[in-house]
């Protein structure tokens, strides 16, 4: 089904979060509305990159295919988050692909219109402090893997893409990930997924169900409190 909101998060975050109502506005005035299914492409790696999106609702991962046919999840984003920026800024090809994990909302902007609106509104300090923090997210994430057990990721994985969703949800709530795509995403087996699974639907944390649901949101996010602790 189509969303038929497309700026409904009650809390801003992301680009949103950082920059005046009448800046943000104005962006989605001048682009232009484009809905997508779950699971379709928003930008494709290696395409040209004179435009961006603006993101207003659903949520999205960002992964890099490298040659050997690898996929390295890059970052997870939500409504208020800004998409193709780095290839709009600098001109060069999409570095990623964007994939709607459930039905989105984005507005296409030119690399030239969103400059105008920044100039408009001043809005290119917040700009740039977004896109360093960004990267930074970016960097954390690659630190993550290379420090945290298998479990911690997880559990660290499935507590980002919940929180992107904006307000806290009723229980249980549903993770819009396949045990493959979490496989993938975490860069191990999808047979130690499934084992990962297992152990947090012993603990009560996941249902047993064919899909992701999360029935104790609370003790999932003191998991990965502790998770912060063991790895600082």
């Amino acid at each position: 089904m189509p969303v038929t909101s497309p700026d409904s998060r009650s809390t801003p975050r992301g680009f949103r979060a950082m920059v005046p109502a009448a800046l943000w506005h104005e962006l989605l005035r001048r682009g232009t509305r484009r809905d997508y299914r779950t699971n379709e492409h928003l930008l494709v790696q290696g395409a040209p990159g004179r435009s961006l999106l603006v993101l207003t609702a659903g949520r999205v991962k960002v992964v890099h295919t490298d040659s050997d046919g690898g996929v390295l999840l890059l970052a997870l984003n939500g409504p208020g988050d800004l998409l193709g920026e780095m290839a709009a800024r600098d001109g060069g090809p999409r570095s990623a692909t964007v994939v709607a994990l459930e039905p989105c909302v984005a507005y296409l902007l030119t690399a030239e219109a969103f400059d105008h609106v920044l100039r408009a509104h001043g809005g290119r300090a917040e700009f740039d402090r977004y896109f360093v923090r960004k990267m930074r997210g970016s960097n954390q994430r690659t630190s993550a893997l290379a420090h945290r057990s298998p479990r911690q990721r997880l559990i660290g994985l499935l507590l980002e893409v919940i929180e992107l969703a904006g307000e806290p949800p009723e229980e249980p709530v549903v993770v819009p990930f396949s045990q493959t795509l979490l496989a993938q995403a975490l860069g191990v087996s999808r047979s130690l997924v499934a084992q990962l699974v297992a152990q947090l639907r012993a603990e009560g944390v996941l249902l047993a169900d064919r899909r992701l649901l999360v029935a104790d949101l609370a003790r999932l996010r003191r998991l990965a409190a502790a998770a912060d602790r063991l790895t600082r």
